[in-house]
């Protein structure tokens, strides 16, 4: 193989990885945001079941 044809070779590879590269990374902020999403969710839920808020929640039922 020339040395030519080698570093074309190279710069395929190259490319290659890199748009394989950013593929993955677009898909790792998506993932990453759907993460962030879960764990407020998780908080959120979380926060309803504390006795303070379960008590609010029944005064509220008990108010309406």
């Amino acid at each position: 193989m020339t040395d030519k044809a080698q570093i074309a070779e190279q710069a395929r590879t190259i490319s290659a990885l890199w748009h394989r590269m950013e593929r993955a990374r677009k898909r790792i902020e998506v993932q990453q945001g759907m993460i962030v999403w879960l764990q407020a969710r998780v908080s959120e839920l979380e926060a309803q079941q504390t006795p303070e808020a379960r008590i609010a929640a029944l005064f509220k039922e008990a108010g309406e």
